[in-house]
């Protein structure tokens, strides 16, 4: 997910005012309910994007926020961020292509074990 520019558009993009208007809870709040959204589904292994055991209830006790509030929102994003349980948007925000850390840590440890493991010291 490219957060860098998903965190930079959030909070200015219109359609919180509109979420927020239709539920009548504060942007702040559904910003935060939206986050939490997007942590569920990416821990969803077997769809990603896709909501899983999503609580209002827990929710709003993690949020500090009542039970009702959090499904007010809910349904206010539906149509905006949400089609169902499925995030909009959820591909389009997912990398390409892998970024090849695996691959530059791998040719890393090994220049390293080739290498000597430590400089001869000058002696006093």
């Amino acid at each position: 997910m490219d957060w860098c520019r998903l965190w930079h558009e959030m909070p200015n993009d219109p359609k919180w005012r509109v979420i927020a208007h239709r539920s009548g809870r504060p942007i702040s709040e559904v910003i935060a309910v939206f986050v939490t959204m997007m942590a569920n589904a990416s821990d969803n292994a077997e769809a990603r994007g896709r909501l899983r055991n999503f609580s209002a209830e827990d929710v709003g006790a993690a949020l500090d926020i009542e039970e009702q509030a959090v499904e007010d929102i809910c349904k206010a994003m539906q149509g905006k961020v949400l089609d169902g349980d499925a995030l909009m948007g959820w591909a389009k925000r997912q990398p390409k292509r892998e970024d090849g850390a695996a691959e530059r840590a791998k040719a890393w440890r090994e220049r390293n074990r080739t290498q000597a493991n430590a400089i001869e010291r000058p002696r006093e």
